[in-house]
């Protein structure tokens, strides 16, 4: 499928490749369409009420907050509203689950945010709280409370991995790519057992393929932890 318009002035219609209008909407801006799902963005007016979360993420009793502007939500291929549109910025499906941020406004009209987890029926799975989130991947997501440690939870909210890491990636459901200083990376397992020689990532290809670098040159990574060298290539 992709998103089309014949004038600047028109609706976006998406379309699929015999050219056939799926459907079309009043969107602000949309975006690719990733695992069945697209982020797009629609005015809303009148103002919303959304509700107010503490310090840990947990609702406070009758207190709202009022919003307008524009927000992003999650649709389906059939215009279907998946996650409600209340989001701060773009998301997409991973792992049955939703990255959420949601935007919020306090007297002296500074925004603030925190990041939680929605699962495809619109409900909160782990409630906003953290600073930093990443998606799930293999039943793990990159969380923080602070930008200084980060650390793996599971779709139950509970810590599996925590190891004053400055960055934690999971590559496959038992290895994971870590690093404590940012400049001297490794493969370790659930455990926190060393895997592989350090070595400086340099960049996530894909979902399965990662680029970096040692004292021998540049090599890939698999998501078995397997590293590729390429001695001809500069």
């Amino acid at each position: 499928v992709a998103w089309v318009y014949k004038k600047s002035e028109d609706n976006n219609l998406l379309i699929n490749k015999k050219n056939e209008v799926l459907f079309c909407a009043d969107y602000f801006t949309t975006t690719p369409y990733q695992n069945g799902y697209s982020y797009v963005i629609k005015n809303l007016v009148p103002e919303i009420y959304i509700p107010m979360y503490d310090d840990h993420g947990n609702i406070i009793p009758g207190a709202l907050q009022v919003v307008d502007g524009s927000f992003g939500g999650i649709i389906d291929k059939k215009g279907k509203e998946i996650i409600s549109f209340t989001l701060g910025e773009p998301t997409k499906v991973s792992d049955n689950t939703v990255r959420c941020k949601e935007k919020y406004i306090i007297d002296n009209e500074v925004s603030y945010s925190l990041f939680g987890y929605k699962n495809l029926k619109n409900e909160w799975i782990i409630k906003p709280q953290y600073v930093y989130a990443d998606d799930f991947r293999y039943g793990y997501a990159e969380v923080s409370n602070d930008e200084n440690d980060y650390y793996l939870i599971n779709k139950k909210n509970q810590i599996c991995l925590k190891n004053n890491y400055k960055f934690i990636y999971a590559i496959s459901k038992k290895l994971f790519i870590v690093s404590h200083n940012l400049e001297d990376f490794y493969i370790t397992n659930i455990k926190k057992e060393q895997l592989s020689e350090k070595f400086y990532l340099i960049k996530l290809l894909d979902d399965k393929m990662y680029l970096a670098k040692n004292t021998e040159g540049l090599f890939y990574i698999n998501s078995l932890g397997k590293m590729f060298y390429f001695e001809d290539y500069n």
